[in-house]
């Protein structure tokens, strides 16, 4: 069987489990139909609209973690029983009648499933109603939320005005719904056009993107913009990559950093990153299940075309339970979910702004933002999740250090070396102490 992984040539093998091991991820949908005793109740960082003894339609939506951008094939979902479940091509899987069902992922290769309840039964359901004040979850959602508020996402969500590749002519959107926060760590272009595939700068001579594909590689250039217009190319002179990618989704661990040829100035902020600690501040993101709902923090999610999408941050898995993709988003909201009454209105000004991951946005970061600043959560491996940073953070760092050691072309081969530059939590509820 052929088989390829972009920028690496065709290679003749059969497959092998570990080209196309992945995970199914079920989220929860359900639907009050009969109310029942209403009550707030709050938990750590999340305070949530709580229904007791409702009639309720309890249905899902399932995502397959496969790798965006490889050489493995999509596949189609699909119902053990389409008399008690169905599922459409997004993964919403809707009751027919009341029972248990499987769901599956027709893959080429390996199929996988997850057993399902579908059901009309008395219940709990969790409505998000705000982040409680003073943590980390109420700013950075107010930081995204005060930004979109009134904005026209067709004007608002174009990072740049102008993009000249060929005459190195960039000019950034005022109207865009970021366009106060400093953006430079992300680079307008990869070579003389395209912006796949492109990494984030998360030092002066350091970036960071996906494993699992090569479209950004040692030999690639980057274009970054500072705030005057001014472009910065630099070349991709060594990397190593961070992975237990083996050709599928088998993904724990998906980086690939890289040095450049020169530092960049001063004009390009590197993005910092989130902390180690981050569930002492975050604990809604350990289990995006709070109180039976699903609260979601809204992240700024820049695509290959430079638009400024949102979407949310629902967890993180701790390290300790790491097997797969463990960094997982989900869109806000969209008009279907707003009918379902476990979705919270307070999401009803992100929906406009979600923009699906698709072929060639492998590799882009995605962002927190803090005090107005990006913080960098993770580099996109599937459409809705990449790995998990603080898993391989001091990995990250060795190897930050490694490639300076290593190139002593580099005027910075015998600097200190740089970095990851974790933001500082400090100032916001800590429900670790």
């Amino acid at each position: 069987m052929i088989t390829r992984r972009h920028g690496e040539g065709i290679k003749m093998r059969a497959p092998t489990l570990d080209d196309i091991d992945y995970n199914i991820d079920v989220e929860p949908r359900n639907k009050v139909l009969v109310e029942g005793t209403v009550t707030s109740e709050t938990e750590n960082d999340v305070t949530m609209m709580v229904e007791d003894d409702g009639e309720l339609l309890k249905e899902h939506r399932v995502s397959a973690e496969l790798p965006l951008d490889s050489f493995i094939p999509s596949g189609k979902w699909e119902s053990g029983d389409e008399d008690v479940a169905t599922v459409d091509d997004d993964g919403r899987v809707r009751r027919v009648d009341d029972g248990e069902v499987s769901i599956r992922f027709r893959h080429p290769w390996l199929t996988r499933q997850k057993l399902l309840t579908v059901e009309i039964a008395t219940g709990v359901v969790g409505v998000f109603e705000s982040f409680v004040s003073g943590t980390a979850a109420a700013h950075m959602f107010d930081q995204v939320r005060s930004r979109v508020d009134g904005k026209d996402p067709q004007q608002a969500m174009a990072l740049y005005s102008t993009m000249d590749h060929a005459d190195n002519i960039y000019v950034r959107n005022t109207e865009c719904w970021i366009s106060d926060v400093d953006t430079t760590c992300i680079p307008v272009a990869r070579g003389t056009s395209s912006g796949r595939f492109l990494p984030t700068a998360i030092s002066p001579v350091h970036v960071i993107g996906a494993a699992h594909t090569s479209g950004f590689r040692t030999g690639s250039t980057a274009k970054f913009v500072g705030n005057d217009g001014t472009v910065y190319q630099r070349e991709a002179i060594g990397q190593t990559t961070i992975t237990s990618f083996t050709g599928g989704s088998n993904l724990s661990r998906d980086f690939r950093v890289l040095i450049l040829n020169e530092p960049l100035p001063e004009e390009i902020k590197p993005a910092k990153v989130i902390p180690e600690n981050i569930w002492d501040y975050m604990p809604v993101l350990t289990d995006y299940q709070v109180l039976h709902g699903h609260p979601r923090v809204p992240l700024f999610t820049p695509n290959q075309t430079r638009m400024a999408g949102v979407r949310g941050l629902r967890q993180i898995v701790p390290n300790d339970e790491v097997q797969f993709l463990a960094t997982r988003t989900w869109r806000m909201t969209d008009d279907e979910e707003l009918d379902n009454s476990d979705t919270s209105p307070e999401w009803a000004p992100f929906g406009p702004f979600f923009q699906p991951m698709v072929d060639g946005d492998s590799g882009h970061g995605f962002f927190l933002i803090l005090n107005g600043e990006l913080v960098l959560v993770s580099v996109w491996t599937s459409s809705t999740s990449g790995s998990s940073l603080i898993y391989s953070f001091n990995e990250i760092n060795t190897v930050m250090a490694n490639l300076q050691g290593d190139h002593p072309e580099s005027e910075i081969a015998n600097a200190d070396p740089y970095q990851l530059d974790a933001v500082d939590l400090s100032g916001f509820t800590n429900f670790g102490d």
